[in-house]
């Protein structure tokens, strides 16, 4: 008889710990979500927070004749999403290696909590 379970994509608890309670599997394979998505969510938080800080500084400074200024922090802002989107795809480009970390990492904190649980 099959197995009445789907398998996931995002499922990082290998299957030699199928005995460990459903609770450890959850925690185990949100603990992998995060530190998948964690480089790519602070690569986009930092973009956001220098474009968004540039805008204050814009706005702090006013339209007291510094055109110039305004088109530098402009080309700033541009450098930033141009330096963001590509840190993007060298991040997507490298992310077999990242999920094979990640799993290494699920691996280990699931032998450690087996021979805790011993």
């Amino acid at each position: 008889m099959q197995n009445s379970q789907h398998h996931r994509r995002l499922s990082f608890v290998d299957a030699t710990y199928a005995d460990l309670p459903r609770p450890v599997h959850w925690v185990f394979n949100g603990m992998g979500v995060f530190l998948l998505a964690a480089p790519f969510l602070f690569m986009f938080l930092s973009w956001f927070l220098v474009v968004l800080g540039i805008d204050m500084l814009q706005s702090v400074i006013g339209m007291a004749g510094a055109s110039v200024v305004f088109a530098l922090l402009d080309m700033l802002k541009l450098a930033a999403l141009v330096f963001a989107l590509a840190l993007s795809f060298e991040l997507w480009a490298s992310s077999a290696e990242l999920i094979e970390e990640v799993h290494q990492v699920v691996d280990n904190c699931c032998e450690d909590f087996v021979s805790h649980l011993r």
